[in-house]
């Protein structure tokens, strides 16, 4: 609720990082606010069976006559 209900007042607050201690400043604000806004993807392994090497099949397909 505390974010949301201040939401509108993210541009001024903002603008005013950037008037004191720069544009820098500011940006390095702005991303760490969105941590808690956009969800970080999980990093992802794939292995194969027992945690062995995974086997990759490429198939083909063709039209018929080719």
């Amino acid at each position: 609720m505390a974010v949301d209900g201040n939401a509108h007042k993210l541009g001024e607050w903002l603008d005013k990082i950037e008037r004191e201690d720069g544009a820098r400043a500011a940006f390095e604000c702005f991303m760490k606010m969105t941590e808690y806004h956009v969800p970080k993807l999980a990093r992802t392994e794939l292995s194969g069976t027992d945690g062995g090497p995974l086997q990759v099949i490429v198939q083909r397909f063709t039209e018929a006559g080719e």
